[in-house]
């Protein structure tokens, strides 16, 4: 048994790979949705025409998607104000294509949004929300901040485990 590395595209979305054995380069067709630890039988691959047998070693990582089964994740920042008031953003399908989606009004931070069919093999996409504050704000931008603060109380760390 041989053990392989296979690119995150190809893994969720099914390709080819070259890989080199014995001295000589074997195309592998590789369906979509594998996964690390299954195998894969090419006839006739192998010593004196035997069977070659491959297992998935390994996916590579991928710079914005991480997989979750047969769901796609991707985390998308949103303003304090894109979280507060709702806007739409576009994301990025693994396939290349962009989706724009509705963010809603008073969506906090870890929130995911859910894309339909959009994952490996019928799974979903999830998008991920990140609410990013500014390093730093004016005066006016932190009187205003603090007016927000006074006119709609929170206590969300009320019920909390360590309180």
């Amino acid at each position: 048994m041989h053990e392989i590395r296979v690119p995150f595209e190809t893994a969720v979305l099914g390709g080819a790979i070259s890989i080199s054995l014995d001295g000589r380069t074997i195309d592998v067709k590789i369906p979509a949705g594998i996964d690390v630890g299954q195998s894969l039988r090419l006839q006739g691959q192998g010593p004196g025409n035997a069977d070659l047998l491959l297992k998935i070693a390994r996916i590579d990582e991928h710079p914005h998607f991480t997989r979750e089964g047969n769901d796609l994740l991707i985390t998308a920042p949103i303003t304090v104000a894109e979280a507060v008031l709702g806007t739409k953003i576009d994301v990025p399908t693994l396939d290349g294509a962009k989706l724009t989606v509705k963010v809603p009004a008073g969506t906090s931070s870890g929130g995911r949004l859910r894309l339909r069919g959009k994952g490996i093999k019928g799974g979903d996409q999830y998008v991920e929300l990140k609410i990013v504050a500014p390093s730093a704000i004016d005066d006016k931008s932190r009187q205003l901040m603090e007016e927000f603060a006074r006119a709609n109380p929170q206590h969300p760390r009320s019920g909390a485990p360590w309180e």
